[in-house]
């Protein structure tokens, strides 16, 4: 992971992150590191739920019939 995500995330919390911690971008822009569009998530595992989660929540977007 970037340090520059790290350390904006650090600086907004106002502690060192742990070595387990994953910064999530909210908007999945990889480029926006505004303190407000990162989530420190407590590990992979987390993160990886959370990316499961948008996943199905957008294929049921996609498939709604309108």
């Amino acid at each position: 992971m970037p340090l520059r995500e790290w350390l904006i995330a650090e600086k907004k919390l106002g502690r060192y992150l742990t070595k387990d911690e994953i910064v999530h971008h909210k908007d999945l822009n990889p480029e926006n590191n505004d303190s407000d569009n990162l989530l420190v998530l407590n590990d992979s595992s987390e993160h990886g739920r959370l990316h499961l989660h948008l996943q199905h929540a957008l294929v049921r977007l996609l498939s709604k019939d309108d």
